[in-house]
């Protein structure tokens, strides 16, 4: 009987422990950012893309980044948007070089960064938007 009880406890302090490293991986947005936004990023293979171009119509904001020079698509961006309270109503990095949201009627700033560099872009919503950012090396 000792010995079931301290099996037990040990998988649930093994799982604790499991739960709390995951957790210290997830990056949790400030100020609720995107808890009301829903946005999908990818692109990364021919089947991500082709899922994305699929849905591509229902998001009203559309973003491409790309290298200026080589004209090569670029993921891991900084992207944040701003209402224009300049609250941060999404705060993600890209998983590929396309990142589509469906934002309220509102105005807003796009900010995207890579390699230290960054562009804006403002828009106001609920109009459909696409915008290609254009990186330097």
């Amino acid at each position: 009987m000792k010995n079931q009880f301290r099996l037990g406890a040990l998988l649930i302090a093994v799982a604790l422990s499991a739960s709390s490293v995951w957790a210290a991986d997830v990056e949790k947005p400030s100020d609720q950012a995107n808890v009301h936004n829903e946005f999908i990023s990818g692109g990364i293979g021919d089947g991500d893309t082709e899922r994305l171009m699929a849905v591509k119509s229902q998001y009203n904001l559309r973003l491409t980044f790309v290298e200026k020079s080589t004209g090569a698509y670029l993921s891991d961006v900084k992207v944040e948007v701003l209402n224009a309270k300049k609250q941060i109503v999404i705060s993600t990095v890209s998983t590929g070089p396309f990142l589509f949201a469906k934002l309220p009627k509102g105005s807003y700033t796009v900010n995207a960064t890579s390699e230290n560099q960054q562009l804006s872009y403002k828009f106001i919503a609920p109009k459909s938007r696409e915008h290609v950012f254009y990186f330097n090396p």
